[in-house]
């Protein structure tokens, strides 16, 4: 752990009180509006036996005391107590009670399908194939085969708390990545063997062939405040939250022989970024179409770890070693989103869009071939559909 990771640690429970604090005042007590004192009489002063009092909505004529009336309530009569409390429904009875709209938050969820591009790193040379005097007539590169789009679930709940702040928990994942590229030795074609410098044998008669995959996944809780809504179709707003990421990287070499001897290298890393991040939205639309663009942008602590090993097996003998390094490193992620919606029923919309996720400060797979690293750069981007409910 490095001082990075005990500021982000700080930070973030500063930022946590104050949040907690700004949530004490939703539904605070409005004071009771001032009464105002009208005499019966200008000129004279008002006496406790001819007085009235209003607020706009409800009156209490003093003269008669068992007489008062909201718009809504009449006490007669039959009720001639003058500590009767007025309705809670007009405008004299709102300061006895909480604002409504702490019991009454607004709910939306939305399910996306999110299809998602991940860039391969820096190619790094893996070896080739040559002919019988050690000339190269094919190359193998870690980056010879890039990573496609894959399939994966984001999944959001939104409270609306105010019409000014709202709390959000979003997630998403499951998105894996397999590419990988394999060298044949051909005598026809002058190919006789497979080298690769990383190895321990180094020669191969066979196939000299790499792997590559790896895995995303996403958890964040972020507060929003509306600002600059004084356009109907029109809305801004900024964010702030916590964001915990995970990128794991799975890489592997393997040279064999027709006899059955091989060497195989893997390397694993994983990535736990930890942090917090701020957001800025704005959005245009009406009734049935909308459209948003939101970018946010933190830094964030990678606690990650480097793991490797070494296999000699078949005809080639029986070896194994291993090692593993761990660390705190600082990264950082900038997101942007485009969102466009369509309704399609009184509280269903019809959502789409693009997404785009750029991280740096990672530790990846073909980058521990030089030693333990973690200054790689990562870019996802792709496509997204789904449904929103509103409540």
């Amino acid at each position: 752990m490095n001082r990075f990771f005990f500021l982000s640690c700080w930070w973030s429970a500063l930022i946590g009180v104050q949040g907690v604090l700004a949530l004490g005042q939703v539904g605070a007590v409005a004071p009771p509006p001032a009464p105002q004192l009208m005499s019966s009489d200008a000129a004279a002063a008002p006496s406790t036996s001819s007085f009235s009092y209003t607020d706009g909505t409800a009156s209490w004529d003093m003269s008669s005391p068992t007489s008062y009336t909201d718009g809504a309530t009449s006490l007669g009569p039959s009720t001639p107590s003058l500590n009767a409390l007025p309705s809670p429904d007009s405008a004299l009875g709102a300061g006895l009670r909480w604002s409504p709209r702490a019991f009454n938050i607004s709910w939306t969820v939305a399910a996306d399908a999110l299809w998602l591009d991940r860039s391969t790193p820096r190619g790094i040379p893996l070896g080739c194939a040559c002919d019988d005097w050690g000339y190269a007539t094919e190359h193998l590169w870690s980056d010879d085969r890039l990573f496609c789009l894959a399939p994966g679930l984001r999944l959001q709940l939104t409270g609306q708390v105010t019409d000014q702040m709202s709390f959000e928990v979003l997630g998403w994942g499951l998105q894996n990545w397999s590419v990988g590229r394999t060298l044949y030795t051909d005598p026809s074609w002058g190919n006789f063997w497979v080298y690769s410098p990383w190895l321990v044998n180094e020669y191969f008669d066979d196939t000299l062939r790499y792997r590559y995959k790896s895995q995303v996944a996403n958890a964040e809780l972020n507060q929003r405040f509306q600002f600059l809504s004084f356009e109907p179709h029109r809305s801004c707003s900024w964010l702030w939250g916590v964001r915990y990421l995970h990128l794991s990287d799975d890489f592997s070499l393997l040279g064999a022989d027709f006899d059955g001897g091989y060497e195989r290298l893997d390397l694993a890393t994983k990535n736990n970024l930890v942090g917090m991040q701020l957001g800025l939205q704005t959005g245009f639309g009406g009734e049935r179409f909308q459209l948003s663009v939101e970018a946010k942008v933190g830094l964030y602590a990678n606690i990650y770890s480097q793991k490797f090993a070494e296999t000699i097996g078949g005809n080639l003998g029986d070896a194994y070693v291993d090692g593993s390094h761990s660390g705190t490193e600082l990264a950082a992620l900038f997101e942007m989103s485009l969102l466009l919606r369509y309704r399609i029923a009184e509280s269903l919309w019809l959502r789409g869009g693009y997404q785009y996720y750029g991280l740096t400060g990672l530790a990846l797979g073909p980058r521990q071939l030089d030693g333990y690293d973690a200054d790689g750069t990562v870019d996802l981007n792709g496509l997204f559909v789904g449904l929103e409910w509103r409540r």
